[in-house]
């Protein structure tokens, strides 16, 4: 089988976009994606969207993208997996290129919300769930993530405020990305005292509404590349909250990363992950089933600061669902090329230090579908990424010299293009220095 690299990435600052259509954001994406990997020839498109067909009245996105973006005639299709959307084409895009049928892929997420009204794109958002079953009742997104997050606390013990530090975290680092919905830091008190949305879930504590597009070009070609897709893959469970089991467990979320395991790469032990935090408590639900945190437990590392930026764990390293923005389709897209960034040493004030291996969890609604993409970091990797419109907007290269042993986190000094280990390290080492072992978090 081939392997599978990242060549390029682009992404729209999440928002308002209202001087562009849907289709306009997802040309505009395509073609900075294109232009930082020098115009290569695309074998096919694959794009993620949820919400057209209900918002828009427009389908065959395949094909309208394609044309809008200079591509007519290259294969295109639409991935839908409602909020995992996004990392599930990540995952087809993967799985076509690494199997040798395809060469190079174009992943495009997209999603358009702002144009409609909040309780129309709010119904919108809820059909991740069963509507025969579930929201038939009377619920909503908002409404399920407020019943998860009382479950928790009294399962737990754990106080709201402590699940509110979640927030915190991602609007920290959504302050620094320049294609962040909300680049500002938010405080215990403002996120305490915003209005209830859902009692006990506060406005600060649930995922915004925003236009945006994103692009990945997937390639079989090592040469060039800014990261690996060290694997890419997603499993389903019920749709049904409730007749989920234990309404506190992912299932779909477990068996995905005990295949990713199984392949000798462990999200656990990955330098940062980008969760889908679409609610503090789905944030705490994803690190424990991961085996990051114990059951109970990932509040307090988000309160210790464990999982900040310059934590142990980093989470959210753009500010997630929740500050980046929620742009439902293209949100998994936007995940995976946030990470690519990463290992590439290209995200600028969001740069994890040493970061050399990643994970994106990306969810359906509240576990129904559950996509994970492990990113790697490149031997001598050279890439240009591309954040339109952000502070960092111009098209850069960005190279690894690999200088040196990587230092311990806790040592490590900010640099564009950080030094890392010489030679390329076994799929057990994930991703690390040749010779060093995998380094458990210190609370598994």
């Amino acid at each position: 089988m081939s392997g599978s690299y990242v060549r390029s990435v682009a992404l729209l600052p999440v928002g308002d976009q209202w001087d562009m259509s849907l289709l306009d954001m997802a040309a505009r994406a395509a073609e900075e994606a294109l232009e930082g990997a020098g115009w290569p020839r695309v074998d096919a498109i694959v794009v993620s969207n949820m919400l057209a067909e209900r918002l828009l009245s427009q389908g065959q996105l395949g094909a309208l993208v394609a044309e809008r973006a200079g591509l007519r005639g290259v294969r295109a299709l639409r991935v839908e997996a409602g909020h995992a959307s996004g990392g599930v084409a990540v995952a087809t895009a993967h799985q076509l290129v690494r199997s040798g049928a395809l060469e190079r892929v174009l992943v495009l997420g997209v999603e358009k919300m702002r144009d409609s009204l909040s309780e129309d794109a709010l119904e919108a958002m809820s059909m991740s769930e069963d509507a025969e079953h579930v929201l038939m009742t009377g619920s909503n997104i908002y409404t399920l993530g407020a019943l998860l997050t009382r479950i928790y606390m009294d399962r737990y013990g754990v106080g709201y405020e402590d699940l509110l530090h979640f927030p915190l975290i991602a609007h920290a680092n959504g302050a620094k990305a320049g294609h962040a919905q909300f680049r500002r830091p938010l405080t215990l008190k403002q996120a305490l005292e915003s209005p209830v949305v859902s009692d006990p879930v506060r406005l600060m504590d649930t995922p915004p509404m925003g236009d945006g597009a994103a692009a990945v070009l997937l390639t079989s070609d090592p040469s060039g590349a800014m990261a690996e897709i060290a694997f890419s893959d997603y499993s389903t469970s019920s749709v049904n909250s409730y007749l989920h089991g234990d309404p506190l467990s992912l299932p779909a979320l477990s068996a995905v990363a005990a295949a990713a395991r199984a392949s000798g790469l462990d999200p656990a032990a990955a330098d940062f992950l980008e969760l889908h935090d679409t609610f503090s408590v789905m944030a705490a639900l994803e690190l424990e089933e991961l085996g990051a945190a114990p059951r109970g437990g990932a509040p307090g590392l988000a309160r210790s600061g464990r999982l900040s930026l310059d934590g142990e764990l980093p989470i959210s390293t753009f500010g997630g669902m929740k500050a980046r923005g929620f742009p439902v389709g293209a949100a998994g897209v936007y995940q995976v090329a946030e990470a690519a960034l990463q290992v590439s040493g290209g995200a600028g004030p969001n740069q994890v230090q040493g970061a050399e291996l990643g994970a994106a969890v990306n969810l359906g609604g509240f576990g129904g579908t559950a996509a994970l993409t492990i990113v790697r970091r490149r031997e001598r990797c050279r890439s240009r990424p591309s954040l339109i419109g952000g502070r960092s907007a111009a098209t850069t290269t960005w190279s690894d010299p690999r200088a040196g042993p990587a230092a311990p986190r806790s040592t490590r000094r900010p640099t564009r293009a950080h030094a890392a280990g010489a030679g390329t390290s076994s799929a057990s080492n994930c991703g690390r220095a040749a010779g060093s072992s995998v380094t458990r978090p210190p609370w598994r």
